[in-house]
C-alpha cells in the first residue's frame, strides 16, 4: 500500500511561489522550501517533481493569482485613469503583503533570461496571455 501524501499541494505551491518571489530561482534553495511549506524533500519531489518543475508551476500560479485579479480590472476599464491607479494599488498591495521585491515575472525574465530556454518560454507565454487585456494608451485623463 502506498503512503498518502500529508499535506495540501495548493498551499504548498502558494507558500513556495513566495520564497521564489523574495529569493529567486537561483538563490533558493530545496531547504528552503521544506522548511517553509513543512513539506519533506521527498513529497515536494513527488508532488512538484524537481526545483525547477516547482518554479515553472510557481510562475503559473504567481500569473494565475498575484498578477489575473488586477489584470481582470484592466480588462473591464474603458481606460479611466482611476482604474489604472487601483490597478497599480491592487499591484503594490500584493507586492507588500508578500514582502517581495517586484514581479516575479519580470524578475524571472531578467534572472534567466535566455540562459533557460524552458523558464523562458513560460514568461514569455505569460506575457502573452497579459497581451489579451486592453491596452494602456487609450486611458483617460493622462
Amino acid at each position: 500500500m502506498g503512503r498518502s501524501r500529508q499535506f495540501d499541494a495548493s498551499q504548498a505551491l502558494k507558500e513556495s511561489t513566495i520564497v521564489f518571489w523574495k529569493q529567486g530561482f537561483r538563490d533558493t534553495s530545496v531547504e528552503q522550501i521544506v522548511s517553509a511549506t513543512g513539506v519533506s524533500r521527498y513529497g515536494l519531489y513527488q508532488e512538484f517533481g524537481n526545483k525547477k518543475d516547482l518554479y515553472k508551476r510557481c510562475l503559473n500560479q504567481y500569473a494565475k493569482f498575484n498578477i489575473g485579479p488586477a489584470l481582470r480590472l484592466l480588462a473591464g476599464s474603458d481606460g479611466d485613469l482611476n482604474d489604472l491607479r487601483c490597478f497599480f494599488n491592487l499591484y503594490i498591495k500584493n507586492i507588500s503583503a508578500h514582502g517581495a521585491n517586484g514581479c516575479l515575472i519580470c524578475n524571472t525574465a531578467t534572472e534567466l533570461g535566455d540562459t533557460d530556454v524552458e523558464v523562458n518560454e513560460i514568461v514569455r507565454e505569460i506575457a502573452n496571455g497579459l497581451g489579451r487585456y486592453k491596452t494602456l494608451s487609450g486611458l483617460r485623463g493622462l
